[in-house]
């Protein structure tokens, strides 16, 4: 291996950790939540959904997107917090999991965009046992995030496998090519 190809190999492996630990922060309730911004196919300013007869009350519908129906869920309304009305912040997120012929997607309305974090593995704290609300099993940890001139502030680190296990919800897509 030559001196290049090694500093290729290496700049690869440290661009991948970066991204492996970058979390996307977004505002639900005032509270701050992440997910791992490989997740994260596009976000877009809120629009209107076609809604679906039947759908749980937090499945808000469903839009095209380049030829993709995806399905649209309220995050508030799916961890039990007060809904309030969409405004110029309210901001519709893209996320995937899966890959090749087991891709699911899904639209999360959130209240607001926030932030891009660099996150050490050895940071994220486990949710405490005594916390068994709605919405506590999407959880996948906690994080103190340090602020400069203030108090460290905690993000809520989602599991977005299982916010998308979607067996339950119709309209949820399986993507079977590769868009």
């Amino acid at each position: 291996m030559t001196l290049q190809q090694d500093f290729d190999k290496q700049t690869e492996t440290n661009n991948s950790f970066q991204q492996n630990n970058q979390y996307f922060t977004f505002i639900l309730d005032n509270e701050e939540y992440g997910v791992n911004i490989l997740h994260v196919l596009e976000i877009r300013g809120f629009e209107k959904v076609t809604a679906i007869p039947s759908a749980p009350e937090y499945i808000k519908g469903v839009i095209n997107l380049r030829g993709n129906i995806i399905p649209v869920m309220d995050l508030r309304e799916r961890f039990k917090i007060e809904p309030i009305p969409y405004n110029r912040s309210t901001v519709l997120i893209v996320i995937q999991v899966g890959e090749d012929k087991l891709k699911k997607r899904m639209g999360v309305i959130v209240d607001a965009v926030s932030d891009v974090y660099s996150i050490d593995p050895s940071q994220i704290q486990p949710r405490p046992e005594a916390c068994n609300t709605s919405g506590q099993e999407y959880i996948s940890g906690l994080v103190p995030i340090k602020q400069k001139n203030t108090e460290d502030k905690l993000v809520i680190l989602l599991d977005v496998s299982k916010l998308l296990n979607l067996n339950m919800l119709p309209g949820t897509i399986n993507e079977t090519s590769d868009t």
